[in-house]
C-alpha cells in the first residue's frame, strides 16, 4: 500500500483551528484505509503534551519530525525564512536519501 504524505510546515501541538484541521485530516485519511505519514518540522514549542492526546485523535497514523534550524524566537522576521528554508531543504533529503 502507498503511503500519503501530510506535510506542513507548523508547530504540532498548536492552539490554532488550523492544526486541529491537519491533524483530524490525519486521522480521517488513516481511518478510511491509507496510509499516512504526517510531517511537521521540529520546532520549539511551549505545549510539552502527547500530539495523539492532546487532539484526542487516535495513534492509526505516524507523525515524523523533521529537522529545521528554528531562530524563529531570537528574530522573528527573518528567521522564519531559514526555518522554511530549512524544513523544505530537510525534507527533501528525507525523501530523497531514506527509503520510504
Amino acid at each position: 500500500m502507498r503511503t500519503l504524505y501530510y506535510i506542513a510546515n507548523a508547530r504540532i501541538p498548536n492552539e490554532k483551528a488550523f492544526s486541529i484541521h491537519m491533524i483530524k485530516m490525519c486521522e480521517a485519511f488513516a481511518h478510511n484505509g491509507q496510509n499516512v505519514m504526517f510531517i511537521v518540522p521540529t520546532t520549539r514549542n511551549p505545549i510539552k503534551d502527547d500530539p495523539y492526546e492532546y487532539y484526542g485523535v487516535k495513534r492509526i497514523f505516524k507523525l515524523q519530525r523533521i529537522f529545521s534550524i528554528d531562530l524563529v524566537v531570537i528574530i522573528p522576521r527573518y528567521c522564519y525564512w531559514v526555518q522554511y528554508f530549512s524544513f523544505v531543504f530537510f525534507v527533501a533529503l528525507r525523501f530523497l536519501f531514506i527509503p520510504r
